[in-house]
């Protein structure tokens, strides 16, 4: 957890690394776009205030923009069965060299999947 969140203050956005950076929030935000067009001299600048300030790029407010949240969603019944875990592995490692994390949900063996299914669909998984 951020020092601010233990301190019960808000969360550090990108408006306060570019005021601190002397920046445009337009620029904090290519600085943390891979292969986005941004000078050396800001993404240092960018860099430094994200680094002083404990700023972490905030994942769910990106996806709100790009419309993409990066996530698959996998249901599985349970963990008990090694092949799920070994399945699990294989998909994460999979997924992950594309740029996307699974997030997990797990169920009953006897669980009707398709309240599940509508769950994960409310996460606005890719």
């Amino acid at each position: 957890m951020s020092d601010n969140m233990e301190r019960g203050r808000r969360p550090v956005t990108a408006h306060d690394v570019a005021r601190q950076a002397g920046v445009s929030q337009s620029a904090v935000s290519r600085t943390f776009t891979k292969g986005a067009s941004v000078s050396p001299d800001t993404r240092r600048k960018v860099e430094e205030a994200a680094a002083l300030l404990g700023y972490r790029p905030n994942l769910v407010a990106r996806s709100l923009i790009t419309r993409r949240s990066n996530l698959i969603g996998v249901a599985i019944p349970g963990m008990a069965n090694p092949f799920y875990a070994r399945v699990l592995e294989s998909l994460s490692a999979a997924f992950e060299g594309l740029g996307y994390r699974i997030l997990l949900f797990s169920m009953a063996n006897n669980e009707d999947s398709d309240p599940v299914l509508e769950e994960i669909l409310r996460y606005q998984v890719d």
